[in-house]
């Protein structure tokens, strides 16, 4: 269906899209919110406490290989 370079953000937008759909009918109190809220902010910061600071930017990166 895609050429092999492009399933990797194909498949990041997917997932992306699926965990924002997911808080769709949620309330701001709700866990899963908070869980979104996190991995959102760990993607658009670059920084990861377990990690530290990525070496690039992941929306960055997915937008160059398409």
């Amino acid at each position: 269906m895609f050429p092999s370079v492009l399933q990797e953000p194909f498949e990041f937008l997917k997932l992306l899209s699926a965990a924002i759909y997911s808080v769709h009918d949620t309330t701001p109190e709700a866990d899963n919110i908070k869980q979104f809220s996190i991995f959102l902010w760990e993607i658009l910061a670059g920084f990861n406490f377990e990690a530290g600071y990525t070496e690039n930017n992941v929306f960055q990166k997915m937008i160059d290989t398409i």
